[in-house]
């Protein structure tokens, strides 16, 4: 595992593959990373870990065995889960992480308290939508993006091709519609091939910048008015993308970090280099 300094230019090693098999049993694959208080979260698909800026490891719910999955909430200890796709924090000691077999995103509270159902119905996959946030439903969910801007969150509804908005704070149910409390809709319809595999997504406060598509092209939705735009690239086997100032970084699961600008040209490899074998 490698933590990257994008303003350095260098990366330094937070936990070695032998260190995370030590402490875990196993090396498992990570899908997701988020950063809350000092440690870094990562969901495995059926598990969360936790490594700390020191280098401790631990398992902080679920498990790294991937036969153990279920869809049941509880204590950290005792709850299950189906398969785990990004992670986010709301930087107040709470993890929200769509569960992409169980067709829900789960909150995990990190200093007490219960894994709870934030949104769908726990262990049902389908589509309702213009309902409480914990009737509707969803099917393999892959990103979750909490209250941007202090207002709504946003879904990446992989198994409808759509981005579902949930709305906590009073806005409208859709665009241009009168204000609901607790409401979602949709950017996209079944049938939109460009949020089809959508996997990964970032946001500037005005607009979700998106991986998606069988070619993983990157898009953009304009979170006020629903518009879309296409800004083409092919990133294959990418699994992740962050915003940093203004410069998009998106991580490809052959060993790279690529850079590029918010229009989604001068795509340039600044870490790793494909193909290649780490440690």
């Amino acid at each position: 595992l490698l933590k990257w300094v994008p303003g350095a230019g260098s990366s330094t090693t937070v936990a070695s593959a032998a260190a995370i098999t030590t402490a875990l049993g196993t090396s498992p694959f990570f899908v997701g990373m988020t950063y809350y208080n000092s440690a870094l979260y990562l969901t495995t698909f059926h598990g969360i870990v936790k490594i700390t800026t020191a280098g401790a490891i631990s398992l902080l719910t679920g498990s790294v065995d991937a036969s153990k999955n279920g869809c049941t909430n509880g204590t950290l200890a005792a709850t299950t889960w189906g398969q785990l796709g990004h992670l986010t924090s709301d930087g107040g000691g709470n993890l929200y992480v769509p569960d992409t077999g169980c067709c829900a995103i789960r909150a995990v509270p990190l200093v007490s308290g219960s894994v709870t159902t934030y949104a769908g119905v726990l262990g049902t996959c389908g589509y309702v939508d213009n309902v409480a946030q914990t009737s509707m439903q969803m099917n393999a969910p892959t990103d979750f993006l909490y209250r941007i801007g202090g207002g709504s969150s946003y879904v990446l509804d992989n198994g409808n091709s759509v981005i579902r908005q949930i709305n906590t704070l009073g806005n409208a149910t859709s665009i241009g519609s009168p204000p609901s409390v607790h409401t979602t809709t949709v950017f996209g319809s079944a049938a939109a091939s460009r949020y089809s595999a959508a996997i990964a997504a970032t946001s500037d406060g005005t607009k979700l910048y998106a991986l998606g598509g069988n070619t993983t092209s990157l898009f953009t939705v304009a979170l006020a008015d629903g518009t879309s735009a296409n800004l083409g690239g092919s990133w294959t086997g990418a699994t992740a993308i962050a915003k940093i100032g203004s410069t998009l970084y998106i991580g490809v699961n052959n060993g790279t970090i690529h850079t590029t600008d918010l229009s989604g040209a001068n795509d340039t490899i600044v870490v790793g280099t494909a193909g290649a074998t780490y440690p």
